[in-house]
């Protein structure tokens, strides 16, 4: 700041005697001084309790977001499939609180998971079993949707000549011996199978080779009156049945025809 001088002079006489001059000289100087020394300490103490508000507040923000970002943190550690996070409450009562319930989400998930694992490796135990049984039955076994063999056993290849793979996507009519008897066939079976009937019927079939084996077949719906949910079919070789029924028919006839020939002689 500048300040300026005011100054005077006055000629000082007494009885008509001159004493000299007097001069006055007035200045702000040293009461600006003064006033700017108070200033700058007024200053200073505002500017310390500024920056004293600031820390604050920046303590604040850091105590209160901190623990934010540790849940940040865990939330991200979940998504990356790492259950076994546990975070430290900290912060305001609040913030523990919700630092709570994520610890017992997380423990949540980390528990439905091993228990979902454990299940599926159950199934998976069960699954093996029940494919180890299905492949050594005596039978053939088929799941049967829309006419196609969805799936098979081992049984029900050999008996027809055929891998897994190449019943794939094929009809069952290549089982029968002509378009004709798998029509017959279907005539029959499939109204007794919408009424959740079992189906059963022995009959001549159709090997890959082109012989033909006696069958067994017995099937019955998984769903009545839903077409779309499929059969189950169970085939059962019966051609050396056959064979030794034909063999013991052939036996009695030539049986009877002896006695009869005997009766005839002796009459």
């Amino acid at each position: 700041f500048e300040f300026h001088e005011v100054s005077g002079t006055a000629p000082v006489s007494v009885g008509g005697r001159s004493y000299g001059e007097l001069k006055l000289t007035l200045t702000a100087t040293g009461v600006a001084n003064r006033a700017w020394a108070r200033l700058k300490g007024h200053l200073a103490i505002l500017l310390l309790a500024i920056s004293l508000d600031f820390v604050g507040i920046w303590l604040v923000l850091r105590s209160g977001l901190a623990p934010l970002k540790q849940i940040e943190t865990g939330a991200d550690q979940l998504a990356a499939g790492k259950l076994d996070v546990a975070l430290v409450p900290t912060g305001s009562s609040e913030l523990r609180s919700v630092i709570g319930s994520f610890n017992r989400m997380a423990r949540a998930v980390r528990e439905a998971q091993e228990a979902a694992r454990e299940s599926a490796a159950s199934l998976q135990d069960k699954t093996r079993e029940l494919a180890t049984i299905l492949d050594h039955s005596s039978v053939g076994i088929a799941f049967v949707r829309d006419a196609r063999p969805m799936w098979a056993n081992r049984r029900m290849g050999e008996m027809f000549g055929y891998t897994a793979e190449q019943m794939k996507g094929q009809t069952i009519s290549m089982f029968y011996v002509s378009p004709e008897a798998f029509k017959t066939f279907q005539a029959q079976a499939d109204p007794l199978l919408a009424r959740g009937q079992r189906y059963t019927l022995e009959e001549q079939m159709m090997h890959r080779d082109g012989h033909r084996v006696w069958m067994r077949m017995s099937a019955r719906a998984i769903s009545p009156g839903n077409p779309l949910s499929g059969s189950i079919w169970v085939f059962e070789d019966i051609s050396q049945q056959k064979q030794t029924e034909a063999a013991l028919q052939r036996a009695k006839e030539a049986a009877d025809a002896a006695n009869l020939a005997k009766s005839q002689f002796l009459a």
